[in-house]
């Protein structure tokens, strides 16, 4: 198969998985392409976010005004078009500012017999499968965050195969009326497992949306435990002058930059603390759980079955006395400690997350897809 990936991010999680689950692929035997988001581009985002506002006012202003929108719309289609190439992959793989945009040229250098897309925004979405459809080439859906779903609200705007991550995702596709496979996202372990030392809380993507608040008063309460704040997403510069006033101070804080070497992230590590607000199947609490690193985790659909019964999960509106008592369970209790660390090995090797069987499922889904009718 000639498969072309489309990620509405480069960072993160998502992007990741596409990447890994993309080599598998190409190691197969497939023609594989990846095409992501220049996320840090904001000038682009901005002036393609201005154009796309004044398109749908001046078509909403009637058809005196439909000459201003076809001139706003051609114009909104030419920003951050132009294909960015990342060399270091053994596939082609590029980036561009709005996807949406350069879809249609990575179509025609790649070629796919089947378009994948994740991550991306409802009205890119709307754009990329009108494409999809003018080329006559089918589309798929993999829904790897809940907003994911709002492609699915009236009016929908339907993949010819949709898929998900989550079961929490992959049901509440199903509750909205439309069929959706579960083929969770593939996480290559081995560049994961490490002998931590177990010294350090580890908080992943120390920014609002994954719960940062949380993890300073944590932080603040108990100075007897050190916590590391590992970067991942950029940080833009309100959110870094906000994190850096907040850990002023706490000499049991540390700020680790971004690394792509994953083994480095968990390498001293006791406990991962995954504080995000908004539902998903976060694979850091598989790379943790993968060198027995037990979690502490909000109690959300999607994050509950990544965490099983591997760490202690807190009820979203929870105060933070309870984020303390259960940081205190899984810190200061040796005997539950112990537990924990078997159970989130055991947890981490289930077959659901191998990684040649969600491949093979994968391959079979197209395979279906690509076969039938549309």
């Amino acid at each position: 198969m000639r498969i072309l990936f489309v990620s509405g991010t480069s960072v993160g999680g998502a992007a990741r998985s596409t990447h890994e689950l993309a080599g598998v692929l190409a190691a197969r035997g497939h023609h594989v392409a990846t095409l992501m988001s220049i996320d840090e581009d904001a000038r682009a985002t901005e002036r393609h976010k201005r154009l796309l506002n004044l398109d749908v006012k001046l078509h909403q202003r009637g058809r005196l005004w439909a000459p201003a929108a076809r001139i706003a719309g051609m114009a909104k289609r030419r920003v951050g078009r132009r294909l960015v190439p990342e060399p270091t992959r053994a596939y082609p793989a590029w980036r561009a500012a709005i996807v949406e945009n350069a879809i249609g040229d990575a179509i025609d250098r790649t070629r796919p017999d089947v378009v994948v897309v994740n991550s991306i925004e409802r009205p890119a979405w709307r754009e990329v499968l009108a494409l999809l459809r003018e080329r006559h080439l089918p589309s798929v859906l993999y829904l790897r965050e809940t907003t994911g779903l709002r492609h699915l609200a009236a009016p929908p705007a339907l993949p010819d195969l949709l898929l998900a991550n989550a079961q929490a995702h992959a049901d509440g596709a199903r509750a909205l009326g439309y069929a959706c496979e579960y083929v969770p996202s593939v996480v290559h372990l081995d560049a994961c497992r490490v002998a931590s030392t177990r010294e350090r809380v580890l908080f992943i993507n120390p920014v609002p949306v994954y719960g940062v608040d949380i993890a300073v008063e944590l932080a603040r309460t108990r100075p007897d435990v050190p916590f590391v704040f590992q970067e991942s997403w950029p940080i833009d510069d309100a959110d870094r002058r906000s994190l850096d006033a907040a850990i002023a101070g706490l000499a049991n804080v540390e700020l680790r930059a971004r690394t792509d070497e994953l083994a480095a992230v968990y390498r001293d590590a006791r406990v991962l603390l995954f504080a995000c607000t908004v539902a998903s199947r976060p694979r850091v609490v598989l790379e943790a759980q993968a060198s027995g690193i037990p979690v502490l985790a909000v109690d959300r659909r999607g994050h509950d079955e990544a965490v099983g019964d591997g760490g202690l999960l807190v009820a979203p509106d929870a105060p933070i006395d309870d984020w303390l008592a259960a940081l205190a369970t899984i810190w200061d209790d040796d005997a539950t400690y112990a537990r924990l660390v078997e159970q989130a090995r055991a947890h981490a090797n289930r077959p659901e997350v191998d990684t040649d069987t969600i491949v093979d499922r994968f391959e079979e889904l197209l395979g279906t897809l690509l076969a039938g009718p549309r």
